[in-house]
Order: structure tokens, then C-alpha cells, then sequence
């Protein structure tokens, strides 16, 4: 791992320091995973219905028990897409791993 250089001996914020860390352990991905997942069990109507939610290169996969359910939130994705992509956007430890303004998820699939 990386050292960090104290530039003074003032406190500094968690959050600023978060990111670096993050960074130099070469673990970006795998946190912006954990806030998808999060942010899906936040935005989703069904939780009780979600068996499994799996987030890679931008698709989030979502394992639904119901097929009824399955169904109706197929209606509802492009609404679910924005609602996850907002969530993630105001979260600021997401916006300092971030390499671009682009959508973090880009893709819902409903298994």
C-alpha cells in the first residue's frame, strides 16, 4: 500500500482522505458495487422480492422471486435506472471515485 504524507498535523476529514485510500488499494470497483447494491434496496417498490442483485461493467442484475412482481418492475425500469443513478450521484465518496459524469449503471436485467 501507498504511504500518505501528513502535509501538517491539523485533523483532516475522513473524507477526504477516504478516496486515496481507496484509491491506492486498488478497490474503486468493488465500493462503487456495494453503494449499487445499496442504492437498488433504497430505490426498489418490491425488497421483499429481491433475492439476489449482482452489479458488473455497468448492469445491474436483479434476481426477482415473482414473476408478477418481475414483471411489473420491468415497466418501471427506465424509472428505476434514474432513481439508482441519482442515489449514487448524491452520495459524495462515489463522486470522488468517479472517472466521468457518466451513468454508473447504465443497464437493469430482472432475473
Amino acid at each position: 500500500m501507498g504511504s500518505y504524507k501528513i502535509q501538517n498535523r491539523k485533523p483532516s476529514p475522513l473524507g477526504g482522505i477516504l478516496p486515496l485510500v481507496i484509491k491506492d488499494m486498488h478497490i474503486e470497483q468493488q465500493v462503487i458495487e456495494s453503494f449499487v447494491v445499496d442504492a437498488w434496496a433504497k430505490v426498489t417498490p418490491a425488497p421483499q422480492a429481491t433475492i439476489s442483485c449482482v452489479f458488473s461493467l455497468g448492469v445491474l442484475q436483479v434476481g426477482i422471486n415473482s414473476s408478477v412482481i418481475r414483471s411489473e418492475l420491468s415497466f418501471q425500469k427506465e424509472g428505476l435506472l434514474n432513481s439508482i443513478n441519482r442515489c449514487l450521484d448524491s452520495e459524495e465518496l462515489i463522486k470522488a471515485l468517479r472517472k466521468d459524469d457518466s451513468p454508473i449503471v447504465t443497464k437493469i436485467i430482472f432475473r
